[in-house]
């Protein structure tokens, strides 16, 4: 893909359909691989819930787009005046940033990631505060390479009427990190240079 140059602004009235559709369909990579939910339910909850923290005070949303263009590439949404849940410190959290995925890989999360930071500084808080789901390896290493630190983890235990009971894993395909991985493995595989056979050798030569 061509260099662009990406820039933030935030968002206009006619920005909000492709923000719920984007929000929705990046919600399946946010749930933890031992949740029995369906990604279309995740869907349609994210939506629904979107309509409503977009008209909400505390909400700041940004979006990334081509400068030159309207071409949108991702959106960061943030909640302004938290509260920090083991310290009681105010914290502005990152609460959803989603890429096309078409544009993973641009410049988009680094400058959504450098307004949230602003955003937030500019509110008063001296942190940003995000979760990714365990297995979502991706998006881990890639907030750590943008300059975010691992400061807890969550556990769960699934519970039933005798105590504590496995949890059941979901289905694959029901695991979009792990479908997204798998294609861009393969995407990989196929872009790999193939060896030539090498040339026959008349051995009377």
């Amino acid at each position: 893909m061509p260099f662009k140059t990406v820039i933030t602004r935030e968002p206009q009235e006619s920005d909000y359909p492709w923000l719920y559709r984007l929000a929705g369909a990046s919600s399946a990579y946010s749930i933890p691989h031992t949740r029995e939910i369906s990604n279309d339910a995740v869907k349609a909850r994210t939506v629904s819930d979107y309509r409503i923290l977009v008209r909400d005070s505390n909400t700041r949303i940004f979006i990334a787009q081509e400068a030159d263009s309207n071409t949108r590439y991702g959106f960061i949404l943030l909640r302004v005046h938290q509260v920090g849940d083991r310290t009681g410190e105010p914290e502005c959290v990152l609460y959803d940033l989603a890429v096309e995925p078409q544009y993973w890989g641009t410049e988009a999360a680094r400058m959504l990631i450098m307004a949230a930071t602003k955003c937030a500084f500019a509110h008063g808080h001296k942190y940003l505060v995000g979760q990714v789901a365990a297995e979502n390896v991706r998006t881990l290493k890639r907030a750590l390479h943008h300059g975010f630190v691992v400061e807890a983890h969550t556990v769960v235990i699934g519970c039933c009427e005798q105590g504590a009971a496995p949890l059941k894993l979901r289905p694959e395909l029901q695991q979009a990190h792990l479908q997204s991985r798998q294609m861009i493995e393969a995407r990989r595989r196929l872009a790999r240079p193939r060896p030539q056979p090498a040339p026959d050798v008349d051995p009377n030569s």
